[in-house]
């Protein structure tokens, strides 16, 4: 009688892509280790930021005209200017801020627009708009960042010489230095005194020349033109005309013409005088007492903070290679120029002096490299001080997360070990994780996730739910090996057995995390990042559970098993083909010569793999061995774990079969408890993201309206050497007034100020920063001059008011006594 044939595969034939992990385990550890340096070599790529990248798709139209009022700028340069720009592809919002002399226009663009693109479209669409403004206004500019963002890092330059000194340092060196740097957008100089010509007219030598105060100032314009003046024909060549009469020296503007009387010509110097002058200024800026420059530094849109706040310290302070080396060699650097000199100037003779001269040079070449960087090329009497590093803040953030990721996984598997009590499964788990780590770094590199708090989090999470599939299949391979299976029917059956339900488990949880991913807005920024990681974590742990389990499960072959693992390669293939080499024909020997390379280094790398495969396994093995012994030595850390779950077990059927005895009482203590959280939940308050402490805070004042920026200063710069004398304040920086261009100031002016106060680092945690505050909020209740004063913290994300309220109409008097109402 002939039996029917089974549909059913044997679970423990060594076919199909799981048997692939038994048979051919060299291959699948070459897969593994290939997949491990690719994620090693990406964690090492990963940008660094502190949350994900939460660059919002908006850019910012600035047009300045100087000297106009709000209301002709909004007339003449931001209406013109709002509807040329409405028609820019995925344009979604245009707000606008027209101030004295200045037109600020704000685009908002959909979540997920490309903004090089956007930038492009906006730049043409100004192109076409721009001859609709003004002659005198000046042309608009793309900012392709956001000037209401908090900057990457704060410098100032403070010094002995004057402020205009200061103000056309950090303008013409420093910024433009910086500007050019790698992912920097912009680099906002703020305070000092800026130059500009002054033209002193006298009222009696006007008179006598009858000459008019507007006449004057139309000369002066007419005279300082850069306009282009048509095309001139030339027979078959056209040339491009352009009338270039810039100003340039004051020499100049004395020398111009203001009238002419037949031949009596009356010059701008016969009326007045022309003497460069400092600006009017607008803010006042003093760190630790003393005048200074604050020169704040904007990233691009998507560029990497800690990169970019890294390349910009080095070009201001030098790398640490620099700094090592200016402070071992400083006292022989500062006569550097003079010694320099010297050696030009020496008599070079002979073979001697001449490797000396040699030296030198090289020496000349290496002082160069070593101080090449801005503070110690900075002008004597001018010093570069840093304020603000965000990046600072960020890499300890993310080192902490690290540790608590690491942390995290040690204590996994020393649960995992009080648990299972054997070391040989224990280590296979304590394997997979780190494995599953770099599988998941490998795919945040190929998505384009940044290390940040959210991934690291998303990791940290993951990382608790790494082992559970391993377990998983790891015990079902542990009871099919108990039930008298070999260790390869085992390792198949028992991973065949599970790993439906591993497969379908895994996919319950991604599937939880998976919609997060395509959130749009700020949330979706925020999360995106944890999410994504999760669900490449929780698939990079599948993937070792079905693959990497079960390949070192099969590791463990006794002497004589059948599928026992083969030995070592002995380059037999090598071989065969050398013989071949010798005895064949000249035919065939073209062929195999040019195979012979390729063949000895694809046997010498599987073997150096086969190496690294049988050392694991000895280490599995070694595991087995000294098990025992490992379980004694950590008898004392067992025991009392032992006794607390021996008392668990003991308590647990008691009380389940009350539970289940009184199923009434147990609803009713379950709806208490819920209707508990439920009354609890509007007290627990809600944020974005929670305020973290930066080692910083502000102090915000505001003065009577009338109070000018000198008497501003002069309050601040005295409750400045107030603060500073502090237990726990490393540096106090105080800014009255505010720039004229700068954007934030709609409800600001000379009479507002505010306090920078920098703790030290021993002072930064939560009772260190609680106490400073005290100290602060009392030494400024002394001074009643200062008015309410509020404190203020750096935010994390730069966000609007928590309510806003919008109030629209054409008439300008009419939205003021609306906006009075409904303040």
């Amino acid at each position: 009688m002939v039996e029917p044939h089974s549909s059913v595969a044997d679970p423990g034939s060594p076919h199909g892509v799981l048997g692939v992990t038994v048979r051919r385990p060299v291959g699948v550890f070459m897969v593994l280790l290939a997949v491990g340096l690719f994620g090693w070599t990406s964690f090492g790529r990963l940008p660094l930021n502190l949350l994900p990248d939460l660059s919002f798709p908006t850019l910012t139209v600035r047009t300045e005209w100087e000297g106009a009022a709000p209301e002709e700028v909004e007339e003449r340069v931001t209406r013109p200017l709002e509807e040329g720009l409405r028609v820019v592809p995925g344009l979604v919002e245009v707000t606008s801020v027209s101030r004295a002399g200045l037109s600020s226009i704000r685009l908002r663009f959909a979540w997920g627009t490309d903004m090089r693109f956007a930038g492009q479209d906006v730049a043409e669409r100004l192109q076409q708009t721009r001859n609709g403004l003004p002659d005198d206004a000046e042309a608009p500019l793309v900012l392709r960042y956001d000037p209401t963002l908090e900057p990457v890092l704060r410098l100032a330059v403070v010094g002995t010489v004057d402020e205009t000194r200061l103000r056309h340092y950090a303008e013409e060196d420093l910024g433009r230095a910086l500007e050019k740097l790698q992912g920097v957008a912009a680099a906002k100089v703020r305070g000092g005194l800026e130059q500009e010509v002054h033209v002193d007219l006298r009222e009696d030598l006007l008179a006598a020349s009858g000459v008019s105060i507007a006449g004057v100032i139309g000369r002066l314009a007419e005279s300082n033109v850069d306009v282009a003046a048509g095309m001139l024909l030339d027979g078959d060549t056209e040339y491009l005309v352009r009338t270039a009469n810039r100003l340039m020296r004051l020499e100049e503007i004395e020398d111009i013409v203001v009238s002419r009387r037949g031949t009596a010509v009356t010059r701008l110097s016969d009326v007045g005088q022309v003497r460069m002058a400092a600006r009017e200024r607008d803010v006042v800026i003093r760190v630790d007492g003393r005048s200074a420059v604050l020169v704040e530094i904007h990233r691009e849109a998507g560029a990497n903070l800690v990169s970019v706040a890294s390349r910009v310290l080095e070009a201001v302070f030098g790398t640490s290679k620099q700094q090592a080396y200016v402070a071992e060699h400083g006292e022989r650097l500062q006569l550097g120029h003079r010694s320099r000199r010297r050696a030009v100037s020496d008599d070079v003779g002979g073979e001697g002096v001449g490797k000396d001269d040699e030296e030198r040079k090289k020496q000349r070449v290496l002082d160069r490299q070593m101080t090449s960087f801005l503070a110690w090329k900075s002008p004597e009497g001018i010093e570069l001080v840093s304020l603000e590093d965000r990046s600072a803040f960020v890499r300890d953030a993310l080192a902490e997360v690290r540790y608590a990721v690491l942390l995290g996984g040690l204590l996994a598997v020393g649960v995992l070990f009080l648990f299972l009590r054997q070391l040989r499964p224990t280590a296979i788990i304590a394997i997979s994780i780190p494995a599953s780590v770099l599988f998941t770094f490998a795919a945040m590199f190929l998505a384009d996730v940044s290390l940040n708090l959210m991934s690291l989090g998303g990791l940290a999470l993951g990382i608790g739910m790494l082992v559970d599939n391993s377990i998983v299949v790891l015990e079902s391979i542990v009871r099919c090996r108990e039930e008298g299976d070999s260790t390869v029917r085992a390792t198949l059956r028992g991973t065949r057995a599970v790993g439906s339900a591993v497969v379908a488990s895994t996919l319950t949880t991604v599937a939880v995390f998976l919609p997060v991913i395509f959130v749009e807005g700020v949330a979706g920024q925020i999360f995106r990042d944890q999410a994504l990681t999760v669900v490449l974590s929780l698939l990079a742990s599948l993937a070792a559970a079905l693959f990497l389990i079960p390949m070192l499960a099969s590791l463990r072959r006794p002497q004589g098993e059948q599928g026992e693992l083969p030995a070592p390669w002995k380059l037999e293939a090598t071989r065969s083909r050398w013989r071949r080499l010798r005895e064949g024909s000249w035919g065939s020997r073209g062929l195999v010569v040019a195979v012979l390379p390729l063949s000895l280094s694809l046997e010498l790398v599987g073997a150096l793999v086969w190496g690294l495969l049988l050392v694991l396994k000895r280490v599995l093995m070694g595991s087995v061995k000294h098990g025992a012994r490992a379980r004694g030595l950590l008898t004392p850390i067992t025991w009392p774990f032992d006794r607390a779950w021996l008392a668990v077990e003991r308590s647990y059927p008691p009380l389940l079969r009350t539970v289940l005895g009184r199923p009434g009482v147990t609803l009713a203590v379950v709806a208490v408890l819920v209707v508990y959280t439920l009354l609890l939940y509007p007290w627990l308050g809600g944020e974005l993201i929670p305020r973290v402490r930066q080692g910083l805070f502000s102090v915000e004042v505001s003065l009577p309206v009338t109070t000018p920026v000198l008497d501003t200063d002069q309050l601040l710069a005295g409750a400045a050497r107030n603060l500073a004398s502090l237990p726990g304040v490393r540096r106090v920086a105080s800014v009255a007034g505010v720039d004229r261009g700068d954007l934030e100031a709609a409800e600001q002016g000379a009479y507002t100020g505010r306090l920078w106060v920098y703790l030290e680092p021993g002072s930064s945690d939560r009772s260190g920063e609680a106490r400073v505050l005290e100290q602060v909020r009392s030494k400024l209740s002394r001074r009643p001059e200062l008015g309410q004063p509020r404190v203020g913290f750096p935010e994390l994300v730069s966000m609007s008011s928590t309510l806003e309220v919008e109030i629209a109409d054409d008439d300008p008097a009419r939205l003021r006594r609306s906006a009075l109402l409904a303040a």
